[in-house]
């Protein structure tokens, strides 16, 4: 049985290189890079003949197979374009893969630009985040950026130039200008570190064609990291966006920001303009798309909220302004007794209601008027109302 290596190789200088991992690399029978055509240039400047196969994300199902194999008789290194294999690369599939088969998996390390980067930036003192390559774009990005930026430690990350002065603007607006450092081709010749605040390095990098390898070191914030109401109905604004229901991007925006998801659940309705027209909750006026406050009556309808002590009395509510099984909600609660209460979300215009449907959700543990709670099973039981719909109902 062999071992599968994970030999580092250098990021930028090839003097980095250690005699272990040259050992390493001249000894095993197979070589698995991510790029044979980078790593032959390497195995060339020191003279090694070492067989290789390719091993990167659009092979890696592939060749799992094949390279088990080759595990069940020697040894294999795996090495990736530059540091050390496993980190931010598909290397990590194969490790998981060898673990599983039972093959030792053992670290052959080396020169690193996370540890480079860290040691240069002098911002971190003690434990951080490393969050990699982050998604081009979308909510996944922004949900990666809010949720490193909650945890209240140091980030690294990795950027591509073209992305580069996006990535601070976001952090930027998402974190306020923290301190940052900009790591360009490090350990080559025209390695290049910049200092500076988020929005200053944006600033600066704005006006410049930037090329190479991008580490960037994000220092902790002075203070636990807080959400205002704009980055949250930001966050909300792209989850939406994304496809998401009301109650799914309140639940997302939740994890991140520890906001009350009930309250995500309302700014999330008004976040989708198709959905709703801006209001608020059981405050007696609404705020149209524009940012203008209309008192009850004045226009569009009004979300509202209502308790009962059975569901009885909520059918007979509805049965007496409407019935129109749309857009009511209706969460189950108990309170500080132990009796059920009904939350019930509607949308009232001229005193009739608009866009109804009752949704019953029985989850004990939820607070009495957390109405976000239970969306998610509460749209369930929504859309099988409207499937059972007479036709005519509107």
């Amino acid at each position: 049985m062999g071992t599968l290596y994970l030999v580092a190789t250098p990021i930028g200088n090839l003097e980095d290189m250690t005699e272990r991992g040259l050992r390493v690399l001249r000894e095993v029978p197979l070589i698995a890079a991510e790029d044979t055509r980078r790593t032959g240039k390497l195995l060339a400047h020191f003279g090694i003949e070492t067989s290789m196969v390719s091993y990167h994300a659009h092979n890696q199902r592939q060749r799992r197979g094949p390279l088990l194999t080759a595990l069940a008789a020697g040894d294999v290194a795996l090495v990736s374009d530059a540091g050390t294999p496993g980190l931010s690369d598909p290397g990590v599939d194969l490790v998981r893969a060898a673990v599983a088969a039972g093959f030792p998996v053992s670290a052959v390390p080396g020169a690193s630009s996370v540890s480079a980067a860290v040691g240069v930036s002098g911002l971190i003192d003690g434990p951080f985040l490393v969050l990699g390559f982050l998604p081009r774009r979308g909510p996944e990005r922004r949900r990666l950026l809010a949720a490193g930026g909650a945890s209240g430690f140091p980030l690294v990350l990795f950027e591509a130039p073209g992305r580069l002065v996006e990535t601070l603007e976001e952090a930027a607006a998402l974190w306020g200008d923290r301190p940052a450092v900009v790591l360009r081709e490090l350990t080559k010749l025209h390695e290049e570190v910049l200092r500076g605040g988020l929005a200053e390095l944006a600033e600066r990098f704005r006006t410049r064609q930037v090329r190479g390898e991008i580490v960037v070191v994000i220092g902790a914030p002075p203070q636990a990291t807080t959400f205002d109401d704009m980055a949250v109905d930001a966050l909300l604004r792209e989850c939406r966006r994304s496809g998401m229901s009301a109650s799914q991007a309140a639940r997302e925006v939740a994890a991140m920001t520890a906001r009350p998801r009930s309250e995500l659940y309302v700014r999330a309705l008004r976040a989708n303009p198709a959905e709703s027209t801006g209001t608020t909750i059981g405050s007696g006026q609404e705020t149209s798309g524009d940012g203008e406050a209309r008192r009850e009556g004045e226009g569009a309808g009004m979300w509202k909220t209502e308790q009962f002590s059975s569901v009885e009395d909520v059918v007979d509510f509805l049965n007496g302004r409407g019935l129109r099984p749309e857009r009511i909600k209706l969460a189950v609660g108990r309170g500080d007794s132990g009796r059920q209460v009904f939350h019930l979300l509607y949308e009232e215009e001229d005193s009739s209601l608009v866009g109804v449907a009752v949704a019953e959700a029985d989850v004990p543990e939820i607070a009495p008027g957390d109405v976000g709670g239970v969306m998610d099973e509460a749209e369930a039981i929504i859309a099988d109302a409207q499937r059972d719909e007479p036709e005519g109902a509107g």
